[in-house]
């Protein structure tokens, strides 16, 4: 887990330098995260490429001066944006496990928290502003591929809880395809943005527990 989180930090830190500076007082906390969300829009809706520095001030309804105070270019905002959207899917496992932790709900029931708390953060345009160009940055794509290792190493751990008798390399194999299946559902999910997509979660929440069932009550005790 450690290990994990060292490399992304760095990733993440990597991204930060891009910056000019960061807010500290709340007003200007505030428009900061006003541009953000204007340029999540600007790039869900028309693409990195045809985003302009322009169209996300005006879309902010702030001066171009005031994005440049912030962001000396582009890429500069979209990894800021990125930045957020790793806080987000991690700070939900962060909000989650200690719940879980002091509840051990059934484990269906975590499940269910799961994919419909990433499902929401997946609505949120910034999500997919950045899952929809993730390919332009090599950083961004290596910081998702920290959060991702994070959240297999975590999800192994869970699995002690509900199958204790499975040895750590089968815990993680199941963690891993777990946590793959969800992300790969969820991804295909933002890029249809259509409204077969809260079907699709219904679905896909099946499909899990009926891989899941079998082999918890094979190991639920060691």
């Amino acid at each position: 887990m450690l290990e994990c989180e060292v490399r992304l930090g760095l990733v993440k830190g990597a991204m930060s330098t891009r910056l000019r500076k960061r807010p500290v007082q709340a007003r200007s906390r505030k428009r900061f995260e006003g541009i953000l969300d204007a340029a999540a829009d600007q790039f869900a809706e028309h693409g990195f490429d045809k985003t302009t520095m322009d169209a996300i001030a005006a879309a902010a309804g702030t001066s171009i001066g005031s994005v440049y105070q912030y962001f000396p270019d582009k890429d500069a905002v979209f990894f800021a944006l990125a930045e957020r959207v790793l806080e987000q899917s991690r700070g939900l496992f962060d909000a989650l496990m200690p719940a879980m932790e002091a509840e051990r709900p059934p484990w269906e029931a975590l499940l269910d928290r799961m994919v419909d708390g990433f499902a929401v953060i997946n609505r949120d345009p910034s999500v997919r502003a950045v899952w929809r160009n993730l390919q332009l940055h090599g950083e961004i794509v290596e910081a998702d591929a920290a959060l991702h290792e994070e959240l297999i190493v975590r999800t192994t751990e869970i699995f002690g809880w509900y199958a204790p008798g499975a040895d750590a390399a089968e815990r993680r194999r199941v963690a891993t395809m777990t946590v793959d299946v969800i992300g790969a559902v969820l991804f295909i999910g933002i890029l249809r943005d259509d409204e077969r997509t809260p079907q699709m979660r219904d679905e896909l929440k099946l499909v899990i527990r009926r891989y899941l069932e079998p082999w918890i009550q094979a190991h639920q005790s060691k």
